[in-house]
């Protein structure tokens, strides 16, 4: 009997990779769902990390863009690595942190990679041991005249820093309200009906967009071909639809 050939690669049909994290959190219930999309997306994930690891690299001496490029570009995805492992977990509070990590990884990168003066300059003060912050970045954006890209980068790391300063709003994610009005750590009871199943869909939700996000800007940085990256995709005419199973709230 002739073996069929399973298609491999993530399967964008399935809802989650394309929900609204705001929808995520208002039907939250859709565990098969994420289930299929932590393994593939792990599996995805290490895929790219395997490829980028095994062609290129570099000697410590090296001070070039392209290596700091190149370790950034690891630091995103070993952390979007451990992303797809804590949701599996139900690790919310962690989740958080490593958002932030990405994103201050590949705007780093990015930074790095336009090679003008003012970011060599900055490359060499990295090189040194010296924190390039973020604001630095934005702040040469505006300089660039994108004051707009600056402006936006700005509200997402606001936003992220929230919970790496544990504002309140933010720590209420890690709770769950009771039918008296008072707030339970997700930890009290140590079972899955304690579990604020609502954060962990809006995160799941969140995840997929940032390591779509992290994939499709590695062929921009140089560090991952385009072609190798849709291949590690795969064909998704041979994808099966994973449907929504639940919906107890409609979007207005």
């Amino acid at each position: 009997m002739k073996k069929v050939k399973i298609a491999m690669g993530i399967n964008l049909k399935n809802i989650i990779w394309t929900r609204d994290p705001q929808e995520a959190m208002d039907n939250p219930y859709e565990w098969d769902a994420q289930m299929k999309f932590v393994k593939e997306a792990n599996e995805f994930l290490r895929k790219i990390r395997k490829h980028i690891i095994e062609n290129k690299s570099f000697t410590k001496d090296d001070l070039s863009k392209e290596k700091a490029i190149w370790m950034l570009s690891l630091v995103a995805l070993d952390s979007a690595i451990e992303i797809t492992i804590s949701l599996k977990r139900n690790q919310i509070h962690v989740i958080y942190h490593l958002l932030r990590s990405i994103q201050e990884a590949l705007d780093l990168a990015t930074f790095f990679s336009f090679g003008d003066e003012k970011a060599s300059d900055s490359l060499n003060n990295w090189y040194s041991g010296k924190i390039v912050s973020h604001g630095e970045y934005r702040a040469y954006l505006k300089e660039m005249g994108n004051k707009e890209k600056s402006d936006h980068l700005n509200e997402i790391y606001k936003t992220l820093s929230k919970f790496n300063h544990n504002a309140y709003p933010t720590l209420l994610y890690s709770y769950f309200l009771a039918p008296n009005g008072f707030i339970h750590h997700y930890g009290r009871y140590e079972s899955d009906s304690s579990k604020p199943v609502n954060t962990i869909a809006m995160l799941h939700a969140i995840a997929a967009k940032v390591i779509l996000e992290l994939s499709f800007q590695l062929p921009i940085l140089k560090v991952l071909d385009a072609s190798v990256l849709l291949d590690f995709i795969g064909d998704q005419k041979r994808k099966r639809a994973v449907k929504r199973k639940y919906q107890i709230k409609k979007n207005h």
